[in-house]
Formats: C-alpha cells, structure tokens, sequence
C-alpha cells in the first residue's frame, strides 16, 4: 500500500521522538562508587545526585555522619561517594573522662583526629583495632616520672600504672603490711609525684630480768644464841619479759609491755640462828664478851685442863704466855689458879686484844 505524503511525515516524527527518548534514559543511567565506613561497591543508578544514590541504597545520614561529597552534588559516570557513620567514643586520658563523635575507623585514626599524641602511652585498646559502630570506651594512661623514696634512696621510674601500688611493683620496692605510704596506695600517678615509703617494724624482743631471792630464818634450839648458820645459799630467780617494739625507718618509737614469764623461781636463802643459852663459863665481867664460847675456846687449846703446860712455854686453860698473864694483872703461873680466875684474865684479854691472842683455835669463841 502506497503512503502518502502525511503519512510519511508523521511516522518520521514517532521514530525521531523515540529516538530522543532513549537518548535521555541512557543519559540517566550510570556506574558509580559508593564507599560506607570503608567498603567499597559498584553501583548502576539512575540517581541524579549523591542525596538520590543515597535515598536509592537506603543509608540514612545522621548528624553526627559525613558525607563526600555533598547530598546535592550531580553524579555522572564514575563519581565516587564515601559515607562515614558517627561513632561515639568514651575517652578516658588520665582518669579524666569526655565523650566524643568520630568517623574514625580505627583507635588510631581516632586520636589522630582528635590531636592526641600518646607515645609511649598505655591503651586498654589495640590502636589498630576498628571503632564499632555501637561507639568504644577508651582508656589512655601517659607516661609520668615518678619518684620512690624509700631504705636511704631513690628510685625513679617512667610509668603508666593506673595506681601508686603499681608504680611500687614497676620499681620493684616491697612495701611490707606494716609499712606506710606517704599516698594512698590507689592514687593515680602524676608527672613529679614523689611517694616515700615509711618503713614500719614491729619485732619482739625479750627482756631478762633477776628476782631477788629472799632470806629466811629456822630458829634452831641445837644452837648457841648468838651462833648463825647458813644451810643453803640464795638463788636468783629469773623473769623473762617480752615486749613488741615499732621501730619506725630504724628508730624505736614505742616499747609495749606483751608478757611476763618466771623463766626459773627464786631460791631462799636458809638462815639458822642459835636460840639455845650458852653454859655459863667464868666470872661475867659485863657486855657481848661474857656471851662468846669460852667452854669452845678451852677446850681446843687445853683440852680443858686449867693445869696445862705446852713444850713451847703456854700455860694454862687458855695456853697462856706468862708476859700475856701479867699484862692482864695475873700473878705467877696461870696454872696456879682457878679456872674461873684464868676465863676471867682470858675476857679482859679479848677485850683488849680480840681472838688475835689465839690464832688457831680463836674461831672458837663464836661458835
């Protein structure tokens, strides 16, 4: 069938308008990169800006994430998007505490973006680890130079211990129960600190001590008055104390009494005294003389014989020299008077001249 003229024309225009249309949806559709908190994808989109290839993905863009480039920036073939998700982050420097947004991806980018130099610092996180997206708490601990002062010296050390009984466990000082800490033991270390440690000692020493025995005296009737015996002879006793001391760096500052102990008892010391009336012998002449043992004394130098004679020139119940009898106002011989007569010559001569006058046997008299 033959077309005609209009005909014509009018196909013509449906076929150059359907050739316009395809030329535009072409234009519309497009390869782009699409990067979310480090993840990359190729997407084809039909999205004439970023806002759109967002809506068309569903991410959803908050306040506290970012977006390159901008939400209403044209894409074309190849464009490239990144999208960072907000993350909240604890940080804790020191023991002092803030809350802060990143788009970090990992610790270290984190601090970085933050300004925060930690070298040599201590992390209760790996830097290298990733920020979740459910945030992170972070603890940093910075070097400080701390002093122990402690036994006479120092001992510095450059630390990241959270607490003063870990900087004593990194200088390697012992600090005892009894022991004091011029800090608080969970104090936080600062740079200059300086913590002296007061050594604390409490030893107990004992303390040995006599106790005085005591003298008892046994009336003995077998024995002279006058006349003492010793039967046993005093003992000391023993008395252990024990007392707990806190010596504080090397000085005692108190002594405290723990127990008393009677390591050995004392031991009396036994006393017998005469009570028994001595024999009278002789005159009494008046005072102690007539009380001495004349009975004892004569009988060891004669055997009580008033008539005596020694080869050497004695005489008598008390073996009398003869310038001795006179210088007591004898007369003659001693041996030619009466016993009575001679003890009484014999008490004035003590009285004079004490037992010197008879060496060996003088001893007698206080028997």
């Amino acid at each position: 069938m033959r077309k005609t003229p209009v005909a014509l024309a009018v196909y013509a225009g449906v076929i150059i308008g359907m050739a316009g249309t395809t030329t535009a949806f072409a234009s519309l559709d497009k390869t782009v990169t699409i990067t979310v908190d480090g993840q990359s994808k190729q997407v084809r989109t039909f999205a004439r800006d970023v806002g759109g290839l967002l809506a068309r993905q569903h991410l959803k863009v908050g306040a506290h994430d970012t977006v390159a480039p901008r939400g209403g920036t044209k894409l074309t073939e190849g464009s490239k998007v990144v999208v960072r998700h907000g993350r909240q982050l604890a940080l804790t420097i020191d023991g002092r505490q803030r809350t802060v947004w990143t788009t970090a991806l990992t610790v270290d980018e984190a601090l970085s973006a933050l300004g925060v130099r930690a070298d040599g610092a201590f992390f209760s996180a790996d830097r290298s680890s990733r920020v979740p997206l459910s945030g992170l708490s972070l603890e940093l601990r910075l070097p400080h130079r701390v002093t122990v002062l402690h036994d006479g010296k120092a001992t510095r050390v450059t630390t990241t211990a959270a607490t003063v009984v870990e900087v004593l466990h990194q200088a390697k000082v012992i600090v005892a129960s009894t022991d004091k800490v011029s800090i608080p033991r969970t104090t936080r270390p600062t740079e200059g600190m300086q913590i002296r440690i007061i050594r604390v000692r409490q030893p107990v020493v004992s303390d040995t001590r006599p106790i005085s025995f005591q003298t008892r005296t046994v009336r003995d009737k077998t024995m002279y008055r006058g006349t003492r015996k010793v039967v046993s002879a005093g003992v000391p006793g023993i008395k252990v104390f024990t007392f707990k001391l806190t010596v504080v760096d090397g000085v005692v500052k108190s002594r405290t009494l723990v127990s008393t102990k009677v390591a050995r008892r004392a031991v009396d010391k036994v006393v017998r005294v005469g009570t028994k009336t001595r024999p009278g012998y002789g005159p009494n002449i008046g005072g102690a003389v007539d009380n001495l043992n004349w009975y004892a004394l004569a009988g060891c130098e004669s055997g009580h014989n008033p008539r005596a004679v020694s080869p050497k020139g004695y005489y008598g119940l008390y073996q009398f020299s003869l310038s001795t009898w006179h210088s007591v106002g004898g007369h003659g011989n001693p041996t030619d008077y009466s016993s009575n007569e001679q003890t009484y010559r014999a008490k004035l001569l003590y009285r004079n001249r004490g037992a010197s006058p008879w060496p060996v046997c003088g001893s007698r008299l206080y028997s």
